[in-house]
């Protein structure tokens, strides 16, 4: 490889951004531990700042003061102790040590991991500050390997062989569409960040993102989103229960979970920077009372202090261990905002509906 010296003297290239090989002596400001990938990718200004792809530099680019925004980077093999890009801004097929955009989920500065920072489960990091289990480890049964979690996330991506789209939206029975591969459904209060969830877990897949629309006026959903996942499983969106609750949530949402005959898991999710409210009691009396089977989701973990997070998680904890007897006991810790959880929560939608294998539950 041709000596790059010529453009990374005067290089203000993040060093997350690099994908390097031979810097050393070349560029000081490069840490060697950001010295290990394969080459320096289309790092320059003469670039698309969204189109950035890591792969080589061109001649006649200029390594000078590029400021690329972290959700444009798109890299084949990261391994940065100090990584600061969200989650859903990685396309990665190897991340080492990374520290996330929050750091309270990192796994140290200078440190090294096995398995890719997509895997872990957010309640580990939590639980080095407290000194009694967070979550027993009986409880603890979803442990997918990197394999796994890998496999899962393919499922996600938009792809020729495999479309990824919104087939339907409906508020009765008679709308429903005619589907047989297995459903997950989103539910919670209003503004409890479903669509948002829903936005991050297709940020692979733009036919479907596109057409899920965020708002922070609540009750912006006012119908069950179908969307299909390359005909594997489908995943629906619902509509918020509690304030500005649309009218007619009874014989939409209360009907489909009732009988839908395909819905195989229902994922209730939980405001953490707010705990549980009176309309998600509510909402998880519901749920009680139907019968069916539904995990636990925390959103916006990003947004709180890692004492409120866990304080919230164990409060919650509690009221599922004495009110609930249909809830998994495992919930998920996720962050639309940064990604934190994300991927695990996509691998274990994976699993439920049958898509994928997982040899440690």
């Amino acid at each position: 490889m041709q000596l790059l010296s010529s453009y990374v003297k005067l290089l203000a290239v993040p060093t997350r951004c690099l994908n390097t090989t031979n810097l050393v002596n070349v560029c000081p400001s490069v840490p060697p531990q950001h010295q290990s990938c394969t080459c320096v990718g289309s790092t320059c200004q003469s670039e698309p700042r969204r189109c950035l792809n890591t792969n080589k530099l061109s001649k006649g680019m200029t390594c000078k003061s590029i400021n690329v925004p972290k959700r444009c980077l798109i890299t084949s093999s990261v391994d940065s102790a100090s990584l600061l890009v969200p989650r859903r801004c990685l396309n990665t097929s190897s991340v080492g040590s990374t520290r996330l955009s929050d750091p309270r989920f990192s796994v140290g500065v200078g440190t090294k991991t096995t398995s890719p920072v997509f895997k872990r489960n957010p309640i580990e990091d939590l639980q080095q500050f407290v000194s009694v289990p967070l979550i027993p480890d009986s409880h603890q049964t979803f442990s997918p390997s990197q394999e796994e979690v890998q496999e899962a996330q393919e499922l996600f991506v938009q792809a020729d062989y495999q479309n990824i789209e919104r087939v339907k939206t409906s508020r009765s029975v008679t709308e429903w569409p005619d589907l047989s591969a297995p459903e997950v459904l989103l539910v919670g209060r209003s503004n409890v960040g479903k669509s948002s969830l829903m936005k991050e877990i297709f940020r692979n897949a733009p036919n479907a993102s596109s057409k899920v629309s965020v708002s922070s006026k609540p009750g912006h959903t006012r119908k069950l989103q179908f969307f299909d996942v390359g005909e594997k499983f489908t995943l629906v969106d619902a509509p918020g229960y509690g304030f500005q609750m649309p009218i007619h949530y009874q014989e939409s949402v209360e009907a489909y979970i009732t009988q839908r005959r395909n819905l195989c898991r229902s994922f209730v999710l939980i405001d953490s920077e707010l705990g549980l409210q009176k309309a998600d009691y509510i909402g998880l009396n519901m749920m009680e009372e139907f019968k069916q089977p539904y995990v636990l989701v925390l959103t916006k973990v990003d947004k709180v202090s890692r004492s409120k997070l866990i304080k919230t998680l164990m409060s919650i904890v509690e009221y599922r261990d004495k009110h609930t007897v249909c809830c998994l006991p495992q919930p998920f810790l996720v962050s639309a905002h940064s990604g934190v959880g994300i991927d695990l929560l996509k691998t274990f939608i994976a699993y439920i509906t049958g898509s994928i294998k997982v040899t440690d539950k």
